[in-house]
């Protein structure tokens, strides 16, 4: 064997264009947070991986009366409603937690790694009171209602997690705007 005879392709733009299409295809356009589908991948990845003694939280948040913002001021108002409210939902949880807008006017938060009912219940609280405060002009008629449900007491699965904080979050929106609720069968009845 005399010679050796290769070629050396350099495929780091390739990759990283790849990369790019991969993460625009994984967020809401409007938000730039994941979207439905991407959010609902990363959880169920990650509650597959959960290990006993671990525990997080999934809630749903509702803008509420929405509808009622887009028919009265139109949908580019409702746009900017949405990206104020996407910015709000970001800044109060961490970096590894998977935030969503997961549809109209609806968003997603799991919060990995939180075994303290406690703070879950501030973190709504704090989320009520951010959603309402970034919007002053408004004079509070811009709110939203939580509904949460704690793995694994709740599930230990996606479809579950979400089927109960989806029950917690009617049961709040029935207490009136700017609730949230973590479901339990007391407050459900």
């Amino acid at each position: 064997l005399q010679k050796v005879l290769g070629i050396i392709i350099n495929i780091d733009s390739e990759k990283r264009e790849e990369q790019l299409l991969q993460e625009r295809a994984d967020r809401d356009p409007l938000t730039k947070l994941f979207n439905k589908t991407a959010a609902r991948n990363r959880a169920e990845e990650y509650l597959s991986q959960l290990r006993d003694g671990v525990e997080c939280a999934l809630l749903i948040i509702d803008l509420d009366d929405f509808k009622q913002i887009n028919d009265r001021f139109g949908h580019l108002y409702g746009d900017s409603v949405l990206t104020r409210a996407a910015r709000e939902i970001g800044k109060l949880f961490r970096p590894q937690d998977i935030v969503a807008r997961i549809g109209g006017d609806e968003f997603l938060v799991l919060m990995r790694g939180v075994s303290d009912r406690g703070l879950v219940e501030n973190r709504c609280r704090r989320l009520l009171d951010g959603i309402a405060a970034a919007f002053p002009e408004e004079n509070g008629s811009i709110s939203c209602s939580i509904g949460a449900a704690l793995a694994p007491q709740h599930g230990k699965n996606y479809a579950a997690l979400f089927q109960k904080a989806d029950h917690a979050l009617y049961c709040a929106k029935a207490r009136g705007k700017n609730n949230s609720v973590i479901y339990s069968e007391e407050a459900l009845r």
